[in-house]
């Protein structure tokens, strides 16, 4: 059977409304354990959030993220707001670059949320631990929330402008 890093989101209601199969794959130990998903495989969907508001949304997976095409494709399809989840070990600090960039690149809001705690000891993979640093970002790059590095796990809360229009 193959194996694909999958992102499941649901909506407000608890109702699945979109999967997405992440697609550029990272290091040796990833591509031995799952399969890309399918190029093609960025697709927007409307996002039904508690205030009753539908947002236009896309997601990435990781690594995804530090290829400009697929956040453009999410952009040029509609969408004001990127999902995007990640497991950056602690030398890792790109994110903190790349992730502002591809915000203000493509006027997109980002929900970036990155795994904290020890990593499983898997063989063939050389991770200790995440180090957390989940984050709210703007279309100009800006945090509008940030969680710290090693904090026991946090729940960001933000109002973002999407169309004009508050939405939490």
């Amino acid at each position: 059977p193959l194996l694909f890093n999958t992102v499941a989101v649901w909506d407000s209601r608890g109702e699945l409304v979109h999967t997405y199969r992440k697609v550029n794959l990272w290091g040796p130990w990833e591509r031995s354990v799952f399969e890309p998903g399918p190029v093609p495989e960025v697709v927007c969907f409307d996002l039904l959030t508690r205030s009753g508001v539908a947002v236009r949304t896309g997601v990435l997976v990781c690594f995804d993220i530090e290829f400009p095409e697929g956040a453009r494709q999410i952009a040029q399809a509609g969408a004001e707001l990127l999902l995007l989840p990640t497991a950056l070990d602690l030398p890792d600090k790109n994110d903190h670059r790349v992730v502002p960039s591809r915000a203000v690149e493509n006027h997109l809001f980002i929900l970036y949320a990155d795994l904290e705690g020890r990593a499983a000891q898997v063989p063939g993979q050389d991770l200790t631990s995440f180090a957390g640093g989940s984050r709210v970002l703007a279309p100009d790059g800006a945090d509008l929330q940030q969680a710290g590095e090693f904090t026991g796990g946090a729940l960001l809360v933000a109002r973002l402008r999407l169309g004009g229009d508050g939405v939490s």
